[in-house]
């Protein structure tokens, strides 16, 4: 090893042993939401269109609520299925002022001028 610093052997971040594991962890994941991707889909579904449930109050009567449907949920189903919606923005536009004008119209009302040479700051923002 040097003295004055350089390479040092073995150190850094190991190869390979991250993207392994992440690549695992990834599979493991494909197959347990495969596993399970018809009750998904439904809680989806049904959480989208505003779902039902009932609970059983302190006096042991049923009570039934109503949960508002979730448009998150919905615009998510419908942009996996349909596709998202382009959402670009056009940056060619043609601006009817110019920042410089702009700044010299601010500068013109902050300085006004007293007796022909000097000029004073009125508001000093």
């Amino acid at each position: 090893m040097k003295a004055r610093g350089g390479s040092r052997p073995n150190a850094g971040r190991k190869r390979g042993l991250a993207s392994i594991t992440a690549e695992q962890a990834r599979n493991y994941a494909i197959q347990r939401i495969t596993a399970e991707l018809e009750p998904i889909l439904t809680g989806q579904i049904e959480a989208a269109k505003g779902m039902y449930y009932e609970v059983i109050d302190d006096q042991g009567e049923k009570v039934v609520y109503q949960q508002k449907p979730n448009a998150r949920v919905a615009e998510y189903l419908i942009s996996q299925v349909i596709g998202k919606a382009k959402e670009t923005t056009d940056l060619n536009i043609k601006v009817p002022f110019s920042l410089y004008e702009l700044a010299k119209m601010r500068d013109a009302e902050r300085l006004k001028m007293t007796d022909g040479q000097h000029y004073r700051v009125v508001n000093n923002k």
